[in-house]
């Protein structure tokens, strides 16, 4: 059996589709939302919000990314593209938004699955194309520091151009 290009093409767009829904998920009742213009105009009175899941991850730094808050009338594609902007803050492998209730009062219940934080890398180069001037050592990111999305770096390096170095990105 012959694979052509428009095959490669399709069924990797077909798997990538799969997982972007498996991340993406918004429901409402225990039924999927998707985006579209019936959404729009589809509200709900949003009374409560809760949050599970995140052991590390303040709260205000998943609140701070919803456009909207409490007691507000909320539409369905508002629902959407918060999970998608939660998402996207890269602190979760997945995000997922449960409206629970009617449209005058609802609750959303935010569950979120937190990624690793912590990563040493090896650190290993060449100095002017020489195997004589090897360095050598690690580094170690810290993602999510203190539960804020503050970043750590931390980098020793040995050898023939040694550094230690401290990195710090709010």
């Amino acid at each position: 059996m012959k694979f052509s290009l428009k095959h490669v093409v399709l069924v990797s767009g077909i798997f990538f589709s799969i997982i972007i829904n498996i991340r993406a998920q918004v429901f409402y009742n225990n039924k999927p939302v998707f985006e579209t213009k019936e959404n729009d105009t589809s509200f709900v009175e949003l009374k409560k919000i809760e949050l599970i899941g995140n052991k590390k991850t303040k709260p205000e730094i998943i609140v701070r990314e919803l456009l909207f808050s409490t007691e507000e009338q909320v539409s369905l594609n508002q629902f959407i593209a918060a999970q998608k902007r939660v998402l996207n803050t890269n602190l979760f492998t997945q995000v997922r938004f449960d409206i629970v209730g009617d449209r005058s009062y609802s609750t959303l219940l935010i569950t979120v699955h937190e990624r690793w934080y912590i990563y040493p890398l090896p650190i290993f180069y060449m100095n002017e194309r020489s195997w004589k001037k090897l360095s050598y050592g690690g580094q170690l990111r810290y993602y999510n520091f203190l539960g804020k999305d503050i970043i750590i770096k931390l980098t020793a390096a040995f050898g023939y151009n040694p550094e230690f170095r401290f990195n710090y990105y709010n």
